[in-house]
């Protein structure tokens, strides 16, 4: 789900970026992963499961290959969805969210 977030949602601003196997965060609600497409109580097999993380390897490596001299600061859009922090992150630290759980973990934690 970390990927699909950062990537899908936030990044190329996708509507429904989100695999029906994505894991979630321990703090995200079930319900609010049900509502955009994630199977909470799914049971796949090993092969979905790696299919899917194969699609998220792709989907960032065509981010880092599609530019030779790519904008880090460039701002990815904001959204004002359960889940999802309500400011504006740059794709830099969107990508580094996806390559790090802890920085993930930080940037995903409700601000209070």
């Amino acid at each position: 789900m970390t990927t699909d977030a950062w990537v899908g949602r936030t990044i190329l601003d996708e509507p429904m970026p989100y695999c029906r196997l994505g894991l979630l965060h321990p703090a995200y609600p079930p319900a609010d992963a049900t509502a955009v497409g994630i199977d909470v109580d799914a049971c796949s097999s090993l092969a979905e499961v790696l299919e899917g993380r194969e699609n998220r390897v792709a989907l960032v490596r065509g981010i880092l290959d599609g530019s030779p001299a790519p904008d880090w600061n460039w701002p990815a859009r904001a959204c004002l969805r359960p889940g999802y922090p309500e400011e504006a992150r740059s794709v830099g630290r969107c990508l580094r969210g996806v390559m790090t759980e802890r920085e993930h973990r930080r940037d995903a934690a409700p601000r209070g």
